[in-house]
């Protein structure tokens, strides 16, 4: 049930005794609620999303991807990190930064599907032909394609260049579609088919796995059959924070995710609430310490090894951060890691070691985050969440990478390939 506005609302709240999904396409959130209606968990409904959103916006997440999740489950709270893994035959020294942009050599292991059916096997409840069979409609009979969707395909162009495939799927004889034109994917809804048949087999050591590997090799990419077969997700723990009552999770690296909850620790030892909603004294504060907590993710590399984890989250660190918060004065922060030149006054150098119990050794030198290149589009990754009435819940984020991941299309498969190598 939607309702009106309310207050500084500027969108209806939608209310549900069942569940509730929110996504960026409503086909997607669609898809997750009539698999709710039909008897499904958060996590039946989270699996048919997630495929139904690499349906409607396949310039952000795809089977070809990679995917990180959150689980509320029976009251216990897991992460799954399914960021993909390096081929075992990249070779650093003989790629460009051009080749990681696109192409056959920017492809990792794609970790999405173990990700998501992996979900799917240990807590799902119905079979998984059900749970992907909105996607697989999608994918079959069409869509209408959004202004959205019509700009990223002009935008990312070039990207589909990387592959015949790939064009032929998106652009209609070399041209760009119109808003409200229908997308038809029927070698995607045959893949679908593959998955709801045969599962995490299928795309890691079966036929799939066999066509992306013959299309990578005759391309000179890295990626192989071994590859795939070897990879498996890790399930861990959260990372988590108090913030006013409420525990805060995120899911632990490698991701950035820590940067939010450093903000919230920033923001822990002021009183908010008596600055007035989206004022300027609560934007300059709420702005201020993200753009410490910014520093502090890019600065000490927290997808690396060795990362100061439990420094970064520690109260007494975040108390010393704090200070740096003028409040009549915005301080400067170089933020992303491709701006790799220190700007003048930029927030200083912090030191988590000092109150990490473990990470890096006092005076160690601390890493620079890697350059995957100039900003290519700012949007190229997808988030949703599902609960559901019984207070199970899962969020996950997914992507390829850029927008169209590396641009090479498996024939035959509808498959986009990630060009996650340009991230790591």
């Amino acid at each position: 049930m939607s309702t009106p506005p309310h207050g500084l609302a500027h969108r209806p709240t939608v209310m549900g005794r069942r569940g509730v999904v929110a996504a960026a396409h409503p086909l997607a959130a669609v898809a997750g609620i009539e698999v709710l209606l039909h008897g499904g968990t958060a996590v039946d409904a989270a699996v048919a999303t997630s495929f139904a959103l690499h349906v409607v916006e396949p310039y952000m997440s795809g089977p070809g991807g990679v995917a990180t999740l959150l689980l509320l489950h029976r009251g216990r709270r897991e992460a799954l990190v399914s960021a993909g893994a390096m081929p075992a035959a990249a070779d650093p020294t003989h790629v460009t930064a051009d080749d990681l942009k696109g192409g056959p050599r920017s492809i990792g292991v794609p970790g999405l599907v173990a990700a998501v059916l992996g979900l799917h096997e240990r807590h799902g409840t119905l079979p998984r032909a059900r749970v992907l069979a909105p996607a697989i409609r999608l994918a079959e009979d069409g869509f209408p394609l959004t202004w959205k969707n019509c700009e990223f395909f002009r935008k990312a162009r070039p990207q589909l260049a990387y592959s015949a495939e790939a064009e032929r799927t998106f652009l209609s004889h070399g041209a760009l579609p119109r808003p409200g034109t229908l997308l038809v994917q029927k070698d995607l809804a045959g893949t679908l088919r593959l998955l709801a048949d045969g599962g995490l087999d299928a795309f890691y050591r079966g036929p799939l796995a066999r066509a992306i590997a013959r299309t990578l090799e005759a391309q000179g990419g890295w990626l192989g059959e071994a590859d795939l077969a070897a990879f498996r997700p890790t399930w861990g723990t959260p990372l988590s924070v108090g913030f006013r009552g409420h525990e805060v999770c995120v899911p632990p690296p490698p991701t950035n995710a820590i940067q939010a909850l450093q903000t919230l620790q920033i923001l822990e030892g002021f009183d908010l609430s008596t600055m007035g909603h989206n004022s300027i004294e609560y934007l300059h504060h709420f702005i201020e310490a993200a753009k410490i907590a910014s520093a502090d993710r890019v600065g000490f590399n927290v997808l690396g090894p060795g990362a100061p984890i439990a420094g970064l989250l520690s109260p007494r660190y975040a108390a010393e951060r704090r200070k740096l918060i003028d409040p009549g004065r915005a301080t400067v922060s170089g933020g992303e890691r491709w701006n790799a030149e220190r700007l003048p006054g930029e927030v200083p150098r912090g030191r988590p070691v000092d109150f990490d119990a473990g990470g890096l050794p006092a005076g160690a030198a601390v890493a620079a985050g890697g350059d995957p290149g100039p900003d290519f589009m700012r949007e190229h990754t997808t988030h949703f969440a599902v609960a559901d009435g019984d207070g199970t819940v899962v969020t996950v984020t997914q992507t390829l990478g850029s927008p169209f991941g590396s641009g090479v299309m498996v024939p035959g498969t509808g498959l986009l390939l990630n060009n996650l190598l340009m991230w790591a």
